[in-house]
């Protein structure tokens, strides 16, 4: 399944519910040249239980400055309240050219200690106004994280450009990160 718009002419946008898109199970499905936006404190598209083989092309992740834990703008958790909660949530899931604008987390992908996720291609995207994270991920095999640009722009001073927890096979390479806080934390 393929949802092509024209980046610019064509947004999804939802001021009510937690989430804009909720990907269940979903495989093979490709995002284009769409924005997805929320003036709420919610998820703007939301990965759960094993979805997997999902690319975003093109796309652009737009909410709000907020400092509220649960804004995140792309999400791999298995709660539709808190961005952090492990299970296989997500595999295979390719983000490229790209531009994610504030939030409390760019990306949050959150994997499972006896089940980590896995295959994450996180490149040429730009990241803007994060509070906390531009990518939050934890246990995960195989993340590649290439020429994406971060910059928070916010004077949050305990934050971190890429938060990187558990994972595994990690390339992370020609990336730009400015950030108050921490650049790139690793730690298992």
């Amino acid at each position: 399944i393929e949802f092509v718009g024209t980046l610019g002419a064509d947004s999804i946008v939802s001021t009510t519910f937690d989430y804009i898109f909720r990907l269940s199970g979903t495989q093979n499905v490709s995002f284009k040249n769409l924005t997805f936006y929320s003036p709420n404190d919610n998820y703007l598209v939301w990965m759960r239980n094993q979805t997997q083989h999902v690319t975003f092309e093109n796309c652009a992740f737009i909410a709000e400055p907020t400092n509220v834990f649960s804004s995140a703008l792309l999400v791999a958790s298995g709660n539709a309240a808190n961005p952090n909660v492990a299970g296989n949530n997500a595999n295979f899931i390719t983000v490229d050219n790209c531009l994610f604008e504030n939030g409390y987390y760019g990306i949050s992908l959150h994997g499972d200690v006896a089940v980590n996720n896995t295959e994450f291609n996180l490149l040429n995207n730009t990241f803007t106004g994060q509070y906390l994270s531009s990518l939050n991920i934890r246990q995960a095999d195989n993340v590649f994280i290439k020429n994406n640009t971060i910059n928070t722009g916010t004077t949050n001073n305990f934050g971190y450009g890429m938060y990187l927890l558990g994972v595994n096979g990690a390339q992370v390479n020609a990336n730009h990160v400015t950030v108050e806080g921490t650049g790139i934390l690793v730690a298992n």
